[in-house]
This record gives C-alpha cells, sequence and structure tokens, in this order.
C-alpha cells in the first residue's frame, strides 16, 4: 500500500529540505546531485540501456505527479540526462580514451563524498539517506530543481509557503539538540 504522502508535493519537499538548509550544502547539492544521477544512469546503461529508461521514466512520471509544473520541467531535465549517460556509455571509450564505466563509478564515488562532506561540515546534520533512502535517492534531483525555480524567482507565493513550513521543522530539530 502507497503511503498516503507519497504523492503529497509540500511533505515530500519540506521532508527532503529541512535536511538541506545551509546555502554551502545547498550549493554542494545543486552540483553533485545531477552528477550522481547522470554517473548512476551511465554505469546502468553500461550494462543495460533499457533498465536505466525505465528509471528514468519511473523518476519523470513521479515528478510530474507530484507537481506538474516543477516536475514535468524536472522530467524533460531527467531524460536529457539518460540520454546524455546512454550516450556516454555508448561511446565514452572513443571521446574519453578510457572505460566509460570506470570514470563514471569515480565520479559517482567522489559525489557522495561531497555530499556528506556538505552534511558533516556545512549542514551539521545527518543526510536525509539516513533516515530515507529511497526518498532521499529519489527526491533529491527533484528538490535541487526546484531550487534552481525558486532561486530565480518563480512560484514565489509556492516557495514561502514551504520555507515557512521548513523553517519550522529546522527549528524543531534544532530545539531537539
Amino acid at each position: 500500500m502507497l503511503q498516503a504522502g507519497l504523492f503529497d508535493f509540500k511533505r515530500q519537499y519540506c521532508q527532503y529540505a529541512e535536511y538541506h538548509n545551509d546555502k554551502t550544502n545547498q550549493a554542494i547539492h545543486t552540483v553533485f546531485v545531477p552528477t550522481l544521477l547522470f554517473t548512476a544512469y551511465a554505469m546502468v546503461a553500461t550494462y543495460n540501456p533499457s533498465v536505466m529508461w525505465a528509471v528514468a521514466a519511473g523518476y519523470s512520471t513521479y515528478y510530474t505527479i507530484l507537481q506538474p509544473v516543477i516536475g514535468g520541467s524536472a522530467g524533460v531535465l531527467v531524460m536529457l540526462g539518460a540520454a546524455g549517460a546512454h550516450a556516454l556509455a555508448l561511446n565514452g571509450e572513443a571521446w574519453l580514451g578510457v572505460n566509460p564505466l570506470t570514470v563514471a563509478l569515480g565520479v559517482h564515488a567522489l559525489s557522495w563524498i561531497a555530499q556528506f562532506y556538505g552534511h558533516g561540515v556545512h549542514e551539521r546534520r545527518a543526510p536525509a539517506l539516513l533516515d530515507n533512502l529511497l526518498q532521499a535517492v529519489v527526491l533529491a534531483p527533484f528538490f535541487v530543481w526546484s531550487h534552481a525555480i525558486f532561486d530565480l524567482g518563480f512560484m514565489p507565493k509556492l516557495h514561502k509557503e514551504l520555507q515557512d513550513e521548513t523553517d519550522k521543522r529546522v527549528a524543531a530539530f534544532k530545539a531537539k539538540k
């Protein structure tokens, strides 16, 4: 049975955002979350492109259901990233002169290190994946894109509503410490 909040945009956004309140950590995530998704797609596409495309389609569909405007545009970016990752898997050796799987694996590992650095040093809070791995892995790209949309000044009323709720959650977390 699906959780009632699985398709609740506000709930999902705020649960993720409360773990990503520090500006430096947000910047790290802005760079390395898309990198993680791209390299994961490239690694999977090396072995089974059909699985990669199915996962990309699943992410895109979920994001669009969760929030049609932000999610629909994120879905387009997810599919473009999947196309690039597939191209890397097919042509990476010719382009880079090394096995694309090796490159993707190395960049993927460095990206995870950057994520943990951001949480440990700047956020000073364990990553969301320690509480809910699936939510963190699936929602991270969506959150990064949502944040970019808000930072560009789009949907200010929605952004304020979400930020107010996130601020309450962060304050409650800090009060427990």
